[in-house]
C-alpha cells in the first residue's frame, strides 16, 4: 500500500507544477484563461494540504487503482520539462493549449482524485471539488482551444473581462458547495431528520447547475445586469457563510437554531435576488436561473413549515 501522506504530498506538488506551467503559458501568451489557471492550480494545492492533517488518523482511505507515487512523480518531471521548454521559447501557444488539455485530461483518465475517499464529509467535499473543477478547467480549455485555432487573434479586454466575471460565478459556486456542507453538518447532528439530507444533496446539486453557468458566461451567452452589487452580495454572503460554518463545532446547537440558520440563508438568497442579476439570450441558462430560484423558495418554505411545527 503506498503511503497516503506521500501520495497527496506529491498530488499537492503536482498541482503546483501545473501552476508554475500555466505561469510560463502566462509570461509567453496573452490568453487570460493562464492567469485564471495559476490561480485555480494554487488554490487545489493548497486544498489537498489542508487535510493533511486529517490523514493520519485513517479519516481518508486509499486504493491505488493503478497509479503509484512513479506515476506522479514522472507527470512532474513531464510538467517541468514543458515549462522549461516554454521559457526557451519552444512552444507555441497552439502547442501549450494541447498540452494543457492533456494534463487536465490525464488527471481525469488516470483517476488519481478517484482513489481517495473519506466519511468526513468536509474532506469528502475537497475531493468532489478537486475533481469537478478539473474537468471544469478542461471544458474551458477546449473552448478557448477551438476559438484559438479559429480566428488566431489575441484576447483583447472584452476577455479579459469575461475570466473576471468568471471568477465571481466562482464564488457562487463555492457557496452552493459550502451550504451543502452546512447542511451535511446539520445532518450528522441531528440524524433524525430527514430535511437535512436532503438540502445537502440540492445544494451540491445547485453547485452543478452554476458551473454550467460559467461555461456558458465565457461562450458569451451570458452577461450580469448588476455586476458590483452581485458581486458584492456573493462575496459577503461566502464571508458570513464560512464564519457560520466554522462557529457551529464550537456551539451546542439546537435543531431549532439550525433550522432558523437555514431559514434565514434561503430567505437572504431570495431577497439579494442572487439568480436575477444576469441578462441572456440561452434558453438552458433560463432554465437554469429559473430553477435555482425555484428550489431555493422551496426549500425557505420547508424550513419555515418545520420552524412553525417545534
Amino acid at each position: 500500500m503506498q503511503n497516503k501522506i506521500d501520495i497527496l504530498t506529491l498530488l499537492s506538488y503536482h498541482e503546483q507544477a501545473l501552476s508554475n506551467l500555466y505561469k510560463a503559458f502566462s509570461d509567453k501568451f496573452p490568453q487570460e484563461i493562464w492567469k485564471f489557471l495559476i490561480s485555480e492550480e494554487i488554490k487545489h494545492s493548497e486544498w489537498i494540504l489542508s487535510i493533511m492533517d486529517n490523514v493520519i488518523d485513517d479519516s481518508v482511505v486509499f486504493e491505488p487503482r493503478g497509479f503509484t507515487e512513479e506515476n506522479i512523480s514522472s507527470s512532474i518531471t513531464h510538467l517541468d520539462s514543458i515549462r522549461d521548454s516554454c521559457e526557451r521559447g519552444n512552444i507555441s501557444e497552439l502547442q501549450a493549449f494541447e498540452y494543457a488539455i492533456k494534463f487536465e485530461e490525464g488527471m481525469i483518465e488516470k483517476k488519481f482524485l478517484d482513489s481517495f475517499w473519506s466519511d468526513s464529509s468536509g474532506i469528502q467535499t475537497v475531493f468532489d471539488n478537486l475533481k469537478s473543477e478539473t474537468e471544469l478547467h478542461r471544458e474551458m480549455l477546449k473552448i478557448e482551444y477551438e476559438s484559438f485555432k479559429i480566428d488566431k487573434i489575441d484576447i483583447d479586454k472584452q476577455q479579459k473581462l469575461v475570466y473576471e466575471k468568471t471568477a465571481i460565478l466562482g464564488l457562487h459556486a463555492e457557496y452552493e458547495q459550502l451550504l451543502s456542507r452546512l447542511y451535511k453538518i446539520f445532518s450528522n447532528k441531528f440524524p433524525d431528520e430527514e430535511l437535512w439530507s436532503f438540502m445537502a444533496k440540492e445544494e451540491k446539486k445547485h453547485e452543478a447547475w452554476v458551473k454550467q453557468i460559467i461555461l456558458k458566461m465565457i461562450e458569451g451567452t451570458i452577461i450580469y445586469e448588476n455586476e458590483d452589487e452581485y458581486q458584492d452580495n456573493i462575496i459577503n454572503s461566502l464571508v458570513d457563510l464560512k464564519e457560520t460554518i466554522k462557529d457551529i463545532p464550537e456551539k451546542d446547537i439546537s435543531e431549532e437554531d439550525a433550522l432558523e440558520i437555514a431559514f434565514s440563508i434561503e430567505e437572504s438568497m431570495l431577497e439579494k435576488e442572487f439568480f436575477e442579476k444576469f441578462s441572456l439570450d440561452a434558453p438552458l441558462v433560463e432554465q437554469i436561473l429559473e430553477n435555482l430560484k425555484k428550489d431555493t423558495r422551496k426549500h425557505r418554505d420547508m424550513l419555515d413549515k418545520k420552524i412553525f411545527s417545534q
